[in-house]
Protein backbone atom coordinates (compact mmCIF):
# COMPACT_ATOMS: atom_id res chain seq x y z
CA UNK A 1 0.00 0.00 0.00
CA UNK A 2 2.96 2.28 0.52
CA UNK A 3 2.68 5.64 2.24
CA UNK A 4 -1.04 6.02 2.81
CA UNK A 5 -1.23 9.72 3.59
CA UNK A 6 0.96 12.76 3.37
CA UNK A 7 1.35 14.63 6.64
CA UNK A 8 2.13 18.30 6.64
CA UNK A 9 5.82 18.96 7.26
CA UNK A 10 5.04 20.44 10.69
CA UNK A 11 3.10 17.38 11.79
CA UNK A 12 4.82 14.56 13.72
CA UNK A 13 4.79 11.12 12.15
CA UNK A 14 3.00 8.73 14.51
CA UNK A 15 3.80 5.37 12.97
CA UNK A 16 5.94 3.97 10.24
CA UNK A 17 3.81 3.18 7.22
CA UNK A 18 3.45 -0.49 6.50
CA UNK A 19 1.26 -2.83 4.55
CA UNK A 20 -2.35 -1.85 5.22
CA UNK A 21 -1.44 0.99 7.61
CA UNK A 22 -2.85 4.46 7.18
CA UNK A 23 -0.67 6.66 9.40
CA UNK A 24 -2.90 9.60 10.27
CA UNK A 25 -3.31 11.75 13.32
CA UNK A 26 -6.84 13.05 13.61
CA UNK A 27 -8.05 15.86 15.79
CA UNK A 28 -11.59 14.81 16.64
CA UNK A 29 -13.58 13.97 19.73
CA UNK A 30 -11.91 16.78 21.67
CA UNK A 31 -8.30 15.74 21.07
CA UNK A 32 -6.26 18.79 20.14
CA UNK A 33 -3.41 18.82 17.59
CA UNK A 34 -0.88 19.32 20.38
CA UNK A 35 -1.75 16.08 22.19
CA UNK A 36 -2.64 13.81 19.28
CA UNK A 37 -0.92 10.48 19.43
CA UNK A 38 -0.42 10.65 23.18
CA UNK A 39 -2.27 7.95 25.00
CA UNK A 40 -3.14 8.01 28.69
CA UNK A 41 -1.46 5.45 30.90
CA UNK A 42 -3.57 2.31 31.21
CA UNK A 43 -5.38 1.84 34.52
CA UNK A 44 -4.20 -1.77 34.55
CA UNK A 45 -1.33 -2.65 32.25
CA UNK A 46 -1.67 -5.40 29.68
CA UNK A 47 -5.36 -5.39 28.77
CA UNK A 48 -7.23 -3.15 26.31
CA UNK A 49 -10.25 -3.26 28.61
CA UNK A 50 -8.32 -1.32 31.25
CA UNK A 51 -7.23 1.43 28.83
CA UNK A 52 -9.34 4.57 28.43
CA UNK A 53 -7.46 5.92 25.39
CA UNK A 54 -8.02 9.32 23.83
CA UNK A 55 -8.77 9.25 20.12
CA UNK A 56 -5.67 7.76 18.55
CA UNK A 57 -4.73 6.31 15.21
CA UNK A 58 -1.46 4.82 16.37
CA UNK A 59 -0.78 1.19 15.57
CA UNK A 60 -0.03 0.48 19.24
CA UNK A 61 -1.05 -3.07 20.18
CA UNK A 62 -4.01 -3.35 22.56
CA UNK A 63 -4.41 -6.93 23.80
CA UNK A 64 -7.83 -8.08 24.97
CA UNK A 65 -8.23 -11.20 27.08
CA UNK A 66 -11.72 -12.56 26.26
CA UNK A 67 -11.33 -12.51 22.46
CA UNK A 68 -7.66 -13.42 22.81
CA UNK A 69 -6.97 -10.79 20.18
CA UNK A 70 -4.18 -8.23 19.82
CA UNK A 71 -6.20 -5.28 18.52
CA UNK A 72 -4.58 -1.98 17.60
CA UNK A 73 -5.39 1.29 19.35
CA UNK A 74 -6.27 2.82 15.97
CA UNK A 75 -8.82 0.10 15.16
CA UNK A 76 -10.46 0.40 18.58
CA UNK A 77 -10.64 4.18 18.17
CA UNK A 78 -12.17 4.04 14.69
CA UNK A 79 -14.84 1.48 15.60
CA UNK A 80 -15.56 3.32 18.87
CA UNK A 81 -14.99 0.15 20.87
CA UNK A 82 -16.99 0.06 24.08
CA UNK A 83 -16.85 -2.31 26.99
CA UNK A 84 -19.63 -4.91 27.24
CA UNK A 85 -20.20 -7.88 29.52
CA UNK A 86 -21.25 -11.38 28.45
CA UNK A 87 -21.76 -14.10 31.03
CA UNK A 88 -19.66 -12.17 33.51
CA UNK A 89 -16.77 -11.60 31.07
CA UNK A 90 -15.74 -8.13 29.92
CA UNK A 91 -14.98 -7.56 26.25
CA UNK A 92 -14.79 -4.80 23.64
CA UNK A 93 -17.48 -4.34 21.02
CA UNK A 94 -17.34 -1.95 18.08
CA UNK A 95 -20.19 0.52 17.82
CA UNK A 96 -21.20 2.06 14.50
CA UNK A 97 -21.20 5.82 14.86
CA UNK A 98 -21.00 9.00 12.87
CA UNK A 99 -17.22 8.86 12.31
CA UNK A 100 -17.24 5.28 10.97
CA UNK A 101 -20.71 3.93 10.19
CA UNK A 102 -21.26 0.32 9.14
CA UNK A 103 -23.77 -2.51 9.20
CA UNK A 104 -22.46 -5.20 11.52
CA UNK A 105 -23.32 -8.86 11.93
CA UNK A 106 -25.25 -7.79 15.03
CA UNK A 107 -27.27 -5.11 13.21
CA UNK A 108 -31.01 -5.58 12.97
CA UNK A 109 -32.30 -7.54 9.96
CA UNK A 110 -34.64 -4.80 8.74
CA UNK A 111 -34.46 -3.64 5.13
CA UNK A 112 -32.28 -0.55 4.87
CA UNK A 113 -32.73 2.13 2.22
CA UNK A 114 -29.75 2.88 -0.03
CA UNK A 115 -26.99 4.87 1.68
CA UNK A 116 -28.53 4.33 5.14
CA UNK A 117 -25.20 3.11 6.51
CA UNK A 118 -21.62 2.52 5.49
CA UNK A 119 -18.97 4.75 4.01
CA UNK A 120 -21.63 7.10 2.62
CA UNK A 121 -22.68 7.91 6.21
CA UNK A 122 -19.20 7.98 7.77
CA UNK A 123 -17.85 11.37 8.82
CA UNK A 124 -14.27 10.09 8.44
CA UNK A 125 -14.25 10.30 4.63
CA UNK A 126 -15.37 13.94 4.27
CA UNK A 127 -13.08 14.85 7.17
CA UNK A 128 -10.07 13.47 5.28
CA UNK A 129 -11.21 14.63 1.83
CA UNK A 130 -11.57 18.23 3.02
CA UNK A 131 -8.06 18.15 4.47
CA UNK A 132 -7.68 17.68 8.19
CA UNK A 133 -4.78 19.64 9.67
CA UNK A 134 -2.93 19.50 6.38
CA UNK A 135 -3.37 15.76 5.80
CA UNK A 136 -3.61 15.01 2.10
CA UNK A 137 -5.28 11.74 1.16
CA UNK A 138 -5.43 10.44 -2.41
CA UNK A 139 -8.69 9.33 -4.04
CA UNK A 140 -7.35 5.75 -4.01
CA UNK A 141 -6.81 5.95 -0.24
CA UNK A 142 -10.35 7.31 0.27
CA UNK A 143 -11.69 4.40 -1.83
CA UNK A 144 -9.65 1.96 0.29
CA UNK A 145 -11.11 3.41 3.50
CA UNK A 146 -14.63 3.33 2.02
CA UNK A 147 -14.15 -0.31 1.02
CA UNK A 148 -12.90 -1.16 4.54
CA UNK A 149 -15.98 0.48 6.10
CA UNK A 150 -18.39 -1.17 3.64
CA UNK A 151 -16.82 -4.58 4.30
CA UNK A 152 -17.92 -4.18 7.95
CA UNK A 153 -14.61 -2.76 9.24
CA UNK A 154 -12.60 -6.01 9.37
CA UNK A 155 -9.66 -5.95 11.79
CA UNK A 156 -7.45 -8.40 9.94
CA UNK A 157 -7.57 -10.51 6.82
CA UNK A 158 -7.45 -13.91 8.50
CA UNK A 159 -8.88 -15.18 11.77
CA UNK A 160 -5.46 -16.43 12.84
CA UNK A 161 -3.85 -12.98 12.56
CA UNK A 162 -3.18 -10.93 15.68
CA UNK A 163 -4.28 -13.65 18.06
CA UNK A 164 -3.14 -14.22 21.61
CA UNK A 165 -3.86 -17.95 21.56
CA UNK A 166 -2.24 -20.58 23.70
CA UNK A 167 -0.91 -23.72 21.96
CA UNK A 168 -4.15 -25.43 23.06
CA UNK A 169 -6.25 -22.67 21.44
CA UNK A 170 -4.24 -23.03 18.21
CA UNK A 171 -4.73 -26.81 18.19
CA UNK A 172 -8.47 -26.40 18.78
CA UNK A 173 -8.75 -23.89 15.94
CA UNK A 174 -6.79 -26.14 13.55
CA UNK A 175 -8.99 -29.12 14.53
CA UNK A 176 -12.22 -27.29 13.66
CA UNK A 177 -10.71 -25.76 10.53
CA UNK A 178 -9.73 -29.22 9.25
CA UNK A 179 -13.19 -30.52 10.16
CA UNK A 180 -14.76 -27.70 8.13
CA UNK A 181 -12.50 -28.49 5.17
CA UNK A 182 -13.43 -32.19 5.34
CA UNK A 183 -17.13 -31.28 5.36
CA UNK A 184 -16.65 -28.93 2.39
CA UNK A 185 -14.91 -31.73 0.49
CA UNK A 186 -17.75 -34.13 1.36
CA UNK A 187 -20.31 -31.58 0.18
CA UNK A 188 -18.49 -31.05 -3.14
CA UNK A 189 -18.31 -34.81 -3.74
CA UNK A 190 -22.01 -35.23 -2.84
CA UNK A 191 -23.02 -32.48 -5.29
CA UNK A 192 -20.84 -34.01 -8.01
CA UNK A 193 -22.42 -37.46 -7.38
CA UNK A 194 -25.90 -35.95 -7.46
CA UNK A 195 -25.20 -34.20 -10.80
CA UNK A 196 -24.19 -37.48 -12.50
Amino acid sequence: MGRAATLAASEPQAVSPGEGVLPLLLCVEGVSPSNRGHEPAPAQAGDALATKAAFSLLGTPAPESLAKRRWSVSYLALVHATERTLEGHRYLAGVSGDLVNWVSAQSGPEMLPPYAAGAARSRLLPLLTEGHYGVQVTPEEIETLACWIDLQVPFCGDYEEANLWTPEDQAKYRHFLEKRRRMEDLEHRSIADWQK
